[in-house]
């Protein structure tokens, strides 16, 4: 099963494909149940959380991976309020970069290493400063981070996506995200609005949200305590939907064209 959308597994494969066949190549190839979530709020909703800071929030449960339809797998994971997270395949094939990411943050909550498990080796980022530095393969790579950049890498993470929303400003907000383990690029966040749904047997309100980042448009829906229950990318008609919120599949509608990022 693969972790994450195509277009991140290709990430991975190119820097691989980069780092074996030397620097020139590389340079050319840089183009269950529930926990509580937590937040803090401020008159226009919870206020902010800047990119990479993954403390004062704690989720876990299971994904399940969609494609066209079908199920290919599930997706364990927890998260712990000290920014410390994990997810781990449970059924299904693992990705290229293997079955397992585990996340650690120091003592503010801002991340500083990920380990991705992979089939033959692992691979380990780590954050010095305003740099990523990429170990795998028996070769280092380094990236200069933008502040506030976003992880993505895992379903758990996209719940970083509207944590990191201002709701003061409001419209298309323009976000950097690391997608995991070397691929920096701009995604875009709108808020769409609120939706009613019945889920497991009581009304439930959602709200939900557009991230786009190069090759993926998913359409968000996340819970009362901002948790993402369901991402749908229309792009590549593949998604995840947490367990216990399967009701929410089928609920992809024409979407409202977004105005232009701030």
């Amino acid at each position: 099963m693969n972790l994450l959308r195509p277009v991140q597994a290709l990430a991975l494969l190119a820097w691989l494909a980069a780092t074996l066949a030397g620097p020139s190549a590389r340079a050319a190839a840089g183009g269950a149940s529930p926990a509580r979530g937590t937040s803090s709020r401020h008159p226009d909703g919870p206020a902010p959380v800047p990119g990479g800071h993954l403390g004062g929030f704690a989720d876990s449960g299971a994904f399940l991976r969609f494609y066209h339809d079908q199920t290919w797998g599930t997706v364990g994971f927890w998260w712990r309020p000290d920014g410390r997270l994990e997810s781990r395949t449970l059924r299904g094939r693992p990705s290229t970069r293997g079955d397992l990411i585990r996340i650690e943050s120091d003592a503010g909550g801002e991340w500083t290493r990920v380990w991705l498990g992979l089939r033959r080796d692992s691979a380990l980022v780590e954050r010095i400063g305003s740099r990523a530095v990429l170990r795998a393969e028996g070769r280092v790579d380094t990236l200069e981070l933008e502040p506030g950049t976003l992880l993505d890498g895992t379903p758990a993470l996209l719940s970083q996506v509207p944590r990191a929303y201002d709701r003061s400003r409001g419209g298309v907000q323009r976000m950097p995200v690391l997608i995991l383990p070397m691929h920096q690029v701009q995604g875009t966040v709108a808020r769409l609005g609120t939706a009613t749904r019945t889920v497991g047997g009581r009304s439930q309100r959602f709200e939900r949200w557009r991230y786009e980042v190069p090759g993926s448009r998913s359409i968000l829906w996340t819970d009362g305590q901002g948790r993402v229950c369901y991402a749908d990318d229309s792009t590549e008609a593949f998604g995840f939907v947490r367990v216990g919120f399967e009701a929410l599949r089928g609920t992809r509608s024409k979407e409202p064209a977004a105005p232009k990022a701030r």
